[in-house]
């Protein structure tokens, strides 16, 4: 179904104003049902972020720079999800001694256990929502969304 339809939008727009409507739309549908999914395990979808950015990290332990820099919800505030994993027992984190500013955090066990029970329903819910795309689909809407992320790197 078409953004206008689904919008119940009966006047011409412009081909850019459509595709931007379009990607915020379904983007934040597909944010929605992502949530869903972690939320069913106490998480949202930007703290299942933070554990897999932690959980991927080459060093054991990373400061917060990197685990924001990684985000894909730019605008989280990465300290508070950062205390609410540290509440839940799933991220440990240390204030460095030298450098008080400095803060290091890891992924706990259970963080990494929680992981495991999550990542093979995150990634069926993926399927899911890209059921309707073949390979060749998927790689063409991969290198359109590249496009647009240069174009965005160069500003």
């Amino acid at each position: 179904m078409s953004i206008k339809r689904s919008l119940d939008i009966n006047k011409k727009i412009d081909s850019e104003k459509a595709a931007i409507i379009s990607l915020l739309y379904k983007s934040n549908r597909i944010f929605e049902e992502m949530n869903a999914v972690t939320k069913d395990f106490d998480v949202s979808i930007q703290q299942f972020n933070v554990l897999r950015i932690l959980n991927g990290a080459k060093k054991n332990t990373v400061n917060m720079n990197y685990v924001q820099s990684r985000m894909i919800h730019k605008m989280s505030n990465t300290t508070r999800l950062i205390d609410k994993l540290v509440n839940k027992g799933l991220v440990s984190r240390d204030i460095c001694k030298e450098n008080r500013r400095k803060i290091e955090v890891k992924i706990s066990q259970k963080g990494k256990n929680l992981l495991t029970k999550i990542n093979n329903i995150v990634d069926n819910k993926e399927k899911e929502l890209c059921s309707e795309l073949n390979n060749k689909e998927l790689n063409e809407l991969q290198r359109l969304l590249n496009k647009l992320n240069t174009h965005e790197q160069t500003h």
